[in-house]
């Protein structure tokens, strides 16, 4: 990269950040939903209108991730965000009917894009349905999908 003719140092992650996600059947996000990211990325807007709803999932993944003992699909409670049920983060249609699951995707500098979804199954716990990662400069490195995951 360069700025002015000279290179640019890169920094470290800079190749690789965060360009977009993209939520759908997570709290007040029923329909798929996309934010692109920039280098400035404001989100605005009145309460409820889902500013959180786009992000958490992102903090969601980063608690589940970083957590030091193995905490299931989904790290509900930590120290990004907290949720006391899976109900909590179901998105509700008009007519008060609760989504049965929710799906992230991000999407990287380098077009390489993770997704996820999440079911509730019958007993009310959070599954872990699919997870697919690829990437472009390679063929698509996997694709799982998990049948029972508590």
């Amino acid at each position: 990269m360069k700025t002015n003719g000279k290179p640019r140092r890169r920094h470290h992650g800079e190749d690789n950040a965060l360009t977009r996600i993209t939520v759908k059947g997570f709290k007040s996000i029923a329909r798929k939903q996309s934010i692109d990211f920039r280098p400035l990325t404001i989100l605005a807007g009145v309460n409820s209108s889902g500013k959180s709803s786009m992000m958490q999932p992102l903090l969601l993944l980063k608690q589940t991730v970083d957590s030091t003992v193995d905490p299931g699909p989904l790290m509900l409670i930590g120290p990004n965000v907290k949720f006391t049920s899976v109900e909590q983060m179901l998105a509700r249609t008009s007519k008060n009917v609760v989504a049965h699951g929710f799906y992230f995707e991000v999407e990287s500098e380098q077009h390489s894009t993770i997704d996820f979804q999440y079911m509730w199954d019958a007993k009310k716990r959070l599954a872990l349905r699919r997870q697919r990662y690829s990437d472009p400069m390679y063929q698509p490195i996997s694709h799982l999908i998990f049948h029972t995951m508590s």
